[in-house]
């Protein structure tokens, strides 16, 4: 039998990331430093020549004594097919580094948020939100102890579009494949059936993933990939509680037809418009990051998926298990909380837990097995009067008039609700993705951020949110009636704990209450223009003009200038993840200094704002190449300490290293977000924001962070900052007479 992680002979290969050649990085490097020598010597500092030249001289020493035996030792990690089976980053560094060495907690610090559009087949009554109170439950609707038909309706059909997303990446022809769809298929399996673990040592880790039983060789069945024992099931997390739902129905393999990998999706899921998939192929476990959980084996039948309307039943059934619980007086210890703390004070609880009863041992292993996770809110979150965003008080740069900011009016309390509700509550942090519905069916995605980047569960959840509901295949009725007959393919999942787990959910409560409530959280619709003027008016890459425009508003907003990390995929390589662009250059710092120069014309910000445009598309192509800088200067870093010779590298002890590097400003984009309502994710410094965007066609979707405690930050204020920097830049491309030229300006 061929192990399951073989690749198929006839699918495409994508090349290994590189390793650059030293003398380029630090070139590069050399030239990043530029915009921070200059304003050192703006602001008084030493000149810009002697400190270049110094820190010229610092890179030369470096690459004639331990940064040459530094690149030989990474390059000999990289050749070692043991400890580099896919390459010299992806398995040794950055997902330590990143994400499993740090120990704040998740929620804010790590994971990603995404805001679906509404439902538009759910009807407007359920959909409506009262407004006045902070948990609303829906008055005119039926329902669990809050959680409503729709609401579950509405899960449920969420679901079966991912698994049909998963199960169509799945079968795809492998011979169909392309450098894209193979990036696609090798990321979106990464979140499927695993789970971030605790490790008391100091680094997380991943469980092993399950799988499903896939047809992968001949018709024959020869060649079957091993099942987990909880691989097909969904967790559900209600009230607090947990479950489990089956979504496959095992059958013995004599009974399965052999041509097909799984079960044919219903006829609405198949034929509903979705956005197209790439050729993919057929699953496999691949890297797996160990944890002393052993996954546990079944006999290995093959499973034909769960059709939308059996699980809509199934998940109604634990909605009114759930609520009987409540009535009858019981209430959930909200074990979950304890996945909203440190990592280190989490890892001893789990082991904690552990040592307590098999009952949770079996627990965590359905939770680390299962497919993701569903959690099902029992309200509507609103936010309290006092805490509603203003949206139009900030005075402009550049001219007297007020910057009017815009947004749907519940898009705040519904990036806040799928981000963390207030008390951390009814979640799982660790599982790289959840699906949260809310009483009134508004929904949204979150999830851990390590085995994968945003873009790709984004890409699975705008399949699932492109069609709406579709009734014809869900159960003919929408209400809470008893079921009857009784309903098999889910069940409880029981925690057993003590006073001490008690006592440390009660704690890891109130310090997620104080995290979350820190966390400065809203988002940002421009509808002055979008992506199709830029590229098809202006002539210019879209994404590189938002990046400058981050660049104006926080000159404008603080007077100074940052270290700017933007995000760039590097999916052309095998298990690429991503690389740094350097947004702050020489070039972006001269065309912003223009901007608030009352006496530079606008021919002249315009020639600025061409060569800094030029130079971001330069060092995307570095990036999206593998010859960025970032990535590559972490492994000398990590190759020179494990030396342990006692050097200690000037480059390296030169704070302008680590300054160029404190990333005050975190971007990234994703898509056009035509289904999104807003995304988000957390500042990585305090005093600094993180800024997610989507580029649509004529809106700009932005998701920012940002911290209350921070007397420096306001994101209402740096929304405003950005909308004017959008409106001035527009003002100066269009006062130049941009529009007539035939010059195209792209970062690739």
């Amino acid at each position: 039998m061929r192990p399951f992680s073989s690749p198929s002979p006839s699918r495409p290969h994508l090349p290994r990331l590189p390793i650059p050649p030293l003398r380029k990085t630090l070139d590069r490097y050399l030239k990043s430093i530029q915009p921070f020598l200059l304003e050192d010597e703006a602001h008084g500092g030493a000149s810009f020549s002697e400190s270049y030249a110094l820190r010229v001289r610092w890179a030369e020493e470096f690459e004639s004594r331990v940064g040459t035996l530094a690149q030989d030792r990474l390059i000999a990690l990289d050749k070692n097919p043991l400890s580099s089976p896919h390459n010299w980053l992806d398995n040794n560094i950055w997902m330590k580094k990143a994400y499993h060495e740090p120990r704040a907690p998740l929620p804010v610090n790590s994971n990603w948020w995404l805001t679906f559009l509404n439902d538009e087949n759910v009807p407007e009554v359920v959909r409506r939100i009262p407004a006045g109170t902070v948990y609303t439950e829906i008055p005119t609707s039926p329902s669990w102890a809050g959680v409503t038909p729709w609401q579950v309706r509405r899960a449920a059909w969420l679901v079966s579009r991912i698994l049909d997303f998963k199960e169509r990446t799945d079968r795809t022809d492998p011979s169909l494949q392309t450098r894209t769809s193979i990036w696609l298929h090798d990321s979106t399996r990464k979140i499927f059936g695993t789970c971030r673990v605790p490790g008391i040592g100091g680094c997380d880790s991943l469980s092993p993933y399950s799988t499903l039983p896939v047809i992968t060789g001949d018709n024959n069945g020869s060649d079957v990939a091993a099942a987990t024992a909880h691989g097909g099931k969904l967790l559900v997390v209600i009230h607090n509680w947990f479950y489990a739902v089956e979504c496959y129905h095992p059958q013995p393999l004599s009974h399965v037809n052999l041509t097909s990998e799984t079960s044919s999706p219903p006829s609405s899921l198949s034929k509903s418009k979705s956005p197209p998939l790439p050729g993919l192929t057929s699953s496999s476990s691949g890297s797996q990051h160990q944890h002393e959980t052993k996954p546990t084996h079944e006999p290995q039948p093959t499973h034909k998926r769960v059709p939308p309307a059996e699980l809509e039943r199934r998940l109604r059934c634990i909605a009114r298990d759930a609520a009987k619980r409540l009535a009858s007086g019981e209430r959930a210890i909200p074990v979950g909380v304890l996945t909203s703390d440190g990592r280190d004070r989490w890892a001893e609880n789990y082991e904690h837990l552990r040592t307590l009863s098999p009952t949770n041992v079996r627990t965590f292993e359905v939770i680390h097995q299962s497919l993701f996770a569903l959690s099902l809110d029992h309200y509507t979150y609103t936010l309290p009067p006092s805490s509603s965003p203003s949206l139009a008080s900030f005075s402009s740069t550049f001219t007297t008039s007020t910057v009017s900011i815009t947004e749907p009016p519940d898009l705040t309390p519904h990036l806040h609700q799928i981000r963390s509700p207030p008390d951390a509550h009814n979640r799982w942090y660790d599982k790289p993705l959840t699906i949260i519905v809310e009483s009134n069916t508004r929904a949204g995605a979150m999830g851990e951020h390590s085995p994968v980047d945003a873009l790709v569960p984004s890409i699975v959840c705008e399949y699932a949110v492109v069609a709406g509901v579709d009734g014809g295949v869900m159960l003919e009725g929408v209400g809470v009636e008893e079921e009857k007959v009784g309903v098999e393919g889910w069940e409880r999942l029981e925690w057993v704990v003590d006073e001490r787990i008690e006592k440390e959910c009660r704690r890891a409560e109130q310090d997620a209450r104080a995290l979350i409530a820190d966390s400065d959280d809203s988002g940002l619709w421009f509808t002055d223009y979008g992506a199709d003027w830029i590229k098809d008016v202006a002539k210019i890459s879209p994404d590189a003009y938002i990046q400058m425009a981050f660049q104006l508003a926080w000159y404008i907003t603080r007077g100074e200038f940052t270290a700017t990390y933007e995000t760039a995929l590097t999916r052309m390589f095998a298990h690429g993840r991503t690389e740094t662009i350097r947004t702050l250059t020489a070039d972006s710092r001269a065309w912003v200094l223009s901007m608030v120069d009352r006496e530079a014309s606008q021919a002249t910000r315009l020639t600025l704002l061409r060569g800094a445009l030029k130079t971001h598309g330069s060092l995307t192509r570095e990036a999206a190449t593998g010859r960025g800088i970032d990535r590559h200067l972490l492994g000398l870093r990590l190759m020179h300490a494990e030396m342990n010779d006692g050097s200690r590298p000037k480059l390296f002890e030169d704070e302008l290293f680590e300054r160029s590097q404190t990333w005050k400003l975190s971007t990234s984009g994703l898509s056009a977000g035509h289904h999104f309502r807003g995304t988000g994710f957390g500042a990585p410094y305090q005093d600094g924001y993180g800024i997610n965007y989507l580029m649509g066609p004529d809106v700009i979707k932005f998701g920012i962070e940002s911290k209350h405690s921070s007397p420096l930050t306001s994101t209402d204020g740096f929304k405003a900052a950005i909308s004017e920097a959008l409106l001035e830049m527009k003002k100066s491309v269009c006062s130049a007479g941009l529009e007539s030229s035939n010059t195209v300006v792209s970062h690739l």
